[in-house]
C-alpha cells in the first residue's frame, strides 16, 4: 500500500467476512500509519479451499475512519462467525 509491504501478520484487523463457497473475502484493516484499508480477494475457480488463495485478484483501497467504522459495523456478524 503506498509503496510499502505490510504482512498480514503484523495488520490489526478490525473486520473479515470470509466466503470459501464463492471464494471471496474482504477485510478492513487499520495499517500502522493509521490509515485504513478495504481489502477484497477473489481467489481464482480452482483455488477453493479453506488453506487460503494462491491465485486470484484483490483490490486494496484506502478508505476513511468513517467508512472503516461503517464497514466494521456492517460486517461484524462476518467477524464473530470467524473468531
Amino acid at each position: 500500500m503506498d509503496g510499502v509491504s505490510y504482512p498480514f501478520a503484523s495488520l490489526e484487523t478490525l473486520a473479515k467476512k470470509m466466503r470459501v463457497a464463492t471464494n471471496v473475502s474482504e477485510f478492513v484493516y487499520k495499517l500502522p500509519t493509521g490509515k485504513y484499508v478495504y481489502l477484497t480477494v477473489v481467489g481464482d475457480e480452482d483455488q477453493i479451499s479453506a488453506y487460503g488463495v494462491s491465485r486470484g485478484w484483490y483490490v486494496a483501497e484506502v478508505i476513511s475512519e468513517k467508512d472503516a467504522l461503517w464497514l466494521v459495523k456492517a460486517l461484524e456478524p462476518f467477524t464473530n462467525m470467524n473468531e
